[in-house]
C-alpha cells in the first residue's frame, strides 16, 4: 500500500498539467530568475575584482558559472514546462537543477574554508612583495 505522502510526492514530481502553469511552477520560475539575477552579479564583481584581487576574482568566477549553469537549465525547464513537454517539463528536473546546484554550492564552500584564506594571503603576499621589487 502507497502512503498518501509518496502518492503526493510522485504526482506533484512526474505529473504534468497541460492547461496553466500552477503556483510551484511560477515559484520555481520565481527562484531561477534570481539565480540568474545573482550570477549577473557576481560576473560584474568577477570583472572589477579582475585587477585587484585574481583570487576574490576567481571565486567570483565559480559562483557566476554554478548559478547561470543553474539559472540556464531552469529557464529550458520553464520553457518546456510552459509547451507541455510530456517527459523533460516534470518537475522532477527542476528539483534535479536545483539539486544539483546544492551540490555544486556545497563544493564552493569547501573550498571557501578550506582554501580560500590561504590562496588569498598567498596572493597578498606576492603582489606586496612585487610592489617593493620595483
Amino acid at each position: 500500500m502507497v502512503s498518501g505522502m509518496t502518492k503526493i510526492m510522485s504526482t506533484f514530481l512526474f505529473k504534468s498539467n497541460f492547461l496553466t502553469l500552477s503556483f510551484s511552477d511560477w515559484t520555481f520560475f520565481i527562484v531561477f530568475a534570481v539565480l540568474f539575477v545573482a550570477a549577473i552579479i557576481f560576473y560584474i564583481l568577477k570583472r572589477v575584482n579582475r585587477r585587484r584581487n585574481v583570487v576574490v576574482a576567481r571565486l567570483f568566477g565559480k559562483m557566476f558559472s554554478g548559478f547561470l549553469t543553474t539559472a540556464v537549465l531552469g529557464g529550458i525547464w520553464v520553457g518546456l514546462r510552459y509547451l507541455t513537454i510530456p517527459y523533460i517539463g516534470i518537475r522532477l528536473v527542476a528539483v534535479l537543477a536545483l539539486a544539483g546546484f546544492f551540490i555544486w554550492f556545497f563544493f564552493v564552500l569547501k573550498y571557501l574554508v578550506k582554501n580560500f584564506s590561504e590562496e588569498n594571503k598567498n596572493f597578498k603576499e606576492q603582489s606586496l612583495r612585487e610592489k617593493y621589487l620595483r
